[in-house]
Formats: structure tokens, sequence, C-alpha cells
């Protein structure tokens, strides 16, 4: 405030003694500097770009960090915790899910989700005039396919169904066998949430979500809107950042002095309101009640629009 104060005679140490007075030139110099700097042609389009890259930067931080780093990172933790328990604690016992996409029904006695070993697996799946039933004692994941062990496959055609056709091997390459370790985990993660934990918040990273949908192209309709409100939120999280920047840059922008406790008291505001559309879309959105696309980036949308409106009223 240098240039400010000499303008108006006033000292250093008169400035230091009146806090108020020292306020007002500081707005001041503020306000001329504002002036110049339009005067100059510098929009306040062109001053918000260094806000929108560090919003950008910070928005695929978050991205990455949610889809590759905290899943890999959570799926090594449940590894290391398992390994340090008992061993059976690994194993998942009676493991029942289908593959609609191959019209595939798995029963495994006992599977280990950290290394896709699995005990007495039995599968069964039906072709236009042909019924397949495979047992084997174990099986393993390798090279992309599924390695059954001491296999007994049963073939069943017509018209003799009862008289199958046996075919027993010490291994047998599963490449008619479907369901990857991928959507098994993807499968019993989304098995064990219910809507009331899914609504609130986002518990499905996109590749889980991908995979399971890989198994069942043909959703119901409850867990299709589940699942899909948990796709969309996950693509409308990192663009929160940007929000933030839209919402803020109009505040930032007006002039005059301002109460800090009343500036507290709205960011804080506008957080809550925030997180309260963010976990009322969720609900709506996870029951079926709205479309799951609106329920995800209806926080985002309105408080986008907002921050745009102010924008346009900025002097």
């Amino acid at each position: 405030e240098a240039d400010v104060t000499a303008q108006l005679g006033l000292t250093v140490e008169e400035l230091e003694a009146d806090r108020p007075r020292a306020t007002a030139v500081s707005a001041l110099r503020t306000a001329i500097a504002d002036g110049q700097a339009r005067a100059a042609g510098v929009s306040l389009a062109r001053l918000s770009v260094p806000y929108f890259l560090l919003a950008v930067l910070l928005g695929g931080g978050l991205f990455l960090v949610t889809e590759f780093i905290a899943p890999k990172a959570t799926a090594e933790a449940t590894r290391m915790v398992a390994a340090k328990a008992e061993t059976n604690s690994e194993w998942l016992v009676n493991l029942d899910f289908r593959d609609d996409s191959k019209n595939q029904v798995w029963h495994i006695k006992r599977y280990n989700p950290a290394t896709g070993e699995m005990d007495q697996p039995a599968v069964e799946w039906r072709t236009r005039d042909v019924r397949y039933e495979l047992f084997a004692a174990r099986a393993e994941w390798k090279k992309g396919t599924w390695v059954f062990y001491d296999a007994q496959l049963q073939i069943f055609r017509q018209p003799t169904n009862d008289l199958p056709q046996l075919l027993s091997t010490n291994v047998w390459t599963g490449q008619l066998v479907g369901g990857s370790p991928a959507q098994l985990r993807a499968e019993i993660k989304v098995s064990q949430m219910d809507k009331i934990m899914a609504a609130k918040r986002l518990r499905l990273s996109l590749s889980e979500i991908m995979e399971y949908r890989k198994l069942h192209p043909g959703m119901k309709t409850d867990r299709a809107a589940l699942l899909m409100t948990q796709f969309h939120g996950r693509l409308a999280q990192p663009f929160t950042c940007l929000v933030v920047v839209l919402v803020a840059l109009p505040f930032g922008a007006m002039g005059g002095r301002r109460n800090v406790y009343a500036g507290v008291a709205g960011s804080v505001g506008i957080c809550f309101f925030y997180f309260v559309l963010l976990r009322w879309g969720l609900a709506l959105g996870t029951a079926g009640h709205i479309p799951a696309v609106l329920a995800a980036w209806l926080p985002n949308l309105i408080f986008a629009g907002t921050g745009m409106v102010l924008m346009r009223k900025v002097p």
C-alpha cells in the first residue's frame, strides 16, 4: 500500500496504529489494482485461467487416486491382514454366482479372492441342444483362463439327456468357461453391498462396475439403478474441483469490505448444502426414483450454474 499511503499523506506507523484505516487503504489499493487490470484489458476470465488449470490437475489427481491407487491399496491391505490371520480366513465358503453373459452357473466349495484358487468348483451351462456339467478337485487362474485339475466334464445331448458323455482328465483348460478373478471380486463386493450402504457414499470403482456388467449384461432394474448411480457418481466426482472454482471466483471478485465471519459462515453453508445435495442425489438415484445421470450430476450442475450466473453479474 506504499503508493496509496503516499498519495493520502499517511505513514506506516499511522496505519499500524489505526487498523480500520489500514483495512480501508488495503481495500482501496485492491480496487485500484483491479481497475488497472480491467483497463489493461485483463478480464475476469483471463485472471481465472490459473485457477481452472489447478482445478483440472486436482480433479485428474482425484480420479487417479480413486480409480487406481485406492483400490489397489485396499486390496493389498486386505491381503496383508488376511495373511496375518488364520489361513482359513482367506477362503470364502460355498460361493455361488451366475455368469449371464455365458449362461453359466457356478458353485465353488472354497474360493481364495487373493490368489484366485478354487476348491471343488462346479460349473453348469447350456447351449442350444447340449447341457454341460464340469466338476473338478481344484482350479486356478493362469494366463487369462481357468485351469481345472482332476476334472470331469459331463455332456448331455438330446434325446439321451440321462446318459451323459464323460470326459475325464488331469488338467482341463476352460476356454468355454467365463468369470475372471476381477469379475468374481466385483461380484462378491456388489453382493455384499445393500442400498443403504450405496446411498451413503461411492463404494465401487469404474473398473469394478464394468467387470460386474460383463457378468450381468442385462441387470435387474433395482441393481442397475444402484450400479449406474455409483458409475456416474465416479465420473462426476473429479469435476467437483472445477465447480469449486466456478463458485469461488465471483465471491473473490466482488469489491468492498466484507465481514470475515460472514465469509466463513457463507463458505460453511455452501459446503453443507453441496453435500446435502450429494447425499440426496445418491439416495434417490440408488432407489431408482430419478435417473442415475441426474442423481450423480445434480450437485455439480446446480452449483456450476449458480457460479456462472454470479460471474455474469460481476462488474
